[in-house]
């Protein structure tokens, strides 16, 4: 846009964009396009300029793993702690059990925890209640948050997402 005249004037009262905090900054986000929207839509509120390149895609298991999943989910009574470590662990893990014909009500007894605040909601969405959070969120800090729960005889299931470069 050009503009020419007594609006030049008005240069400083209409320079809002520029004082955005990220005016000016190219932001490549690499997220799955299923999950960039929330933060691409946060970065252009904030100004900055998005670029959408996805590096990694999630993908329901193939039939080759199906086995050993549905083995682990058989008997969901006999796990005392589920861990969740991303939204896309809680997705796949709700999508497997629905193809199986299992109903989360077989973990009545187990103790779930989640990683961060965007896996905490995801299982919200389920109407599941994570117990607590890490200080710190990655699956590491999970563990260390639950070293003096977790008992040596206790049966811990771990649902993860298959992560894999598209193309």
């Amino acid at each position: 846009m050009i503009v020419v005249g007594e609006a030049v004037r008005q240069r400083e009262l209409l320079k809002w964009a520029e004082d955005m905090p990220l005016f000016g900054t190219r932001i490549l986000v690499t997220r799955s396009r299923s999950q960039a929207s929330e933060l691409v839509k946060q970065i252009e509120e904030l100004g900055g300029e998005t670029y959408e390149f996805p590096v990694i895609e999630t993908v329901m298991p193939g039939p080759e793993r199906w086995t050993e999943t549905s083995k682990a989910l058989e008997d969901l009574g006999q796990y005392d702690w589920v861990f969740f470590t991303s939204v896309n662990g809680v997705e796949y893990f709700f999508r497997h059990l629905d193809r199986l014909g299992k109903d989360i009500r077989a973990l009545h007894a187990a103790r779930i925890a989640a990683v961060g605040p965007a896996t905490k909601e995801a299982l919200r969405r389920y109407g599941i209640a994570a117990e607590e959070l890490p200080s710190h969120f990655q699956a590491e800090g999970l563990f260390e948050a639950f070293d003096q729960q977790l008992l040596a005889s206790q049966k811990v299931l771990l649902p993860v997402a298959i992560w894999l470069a598209p193309g």
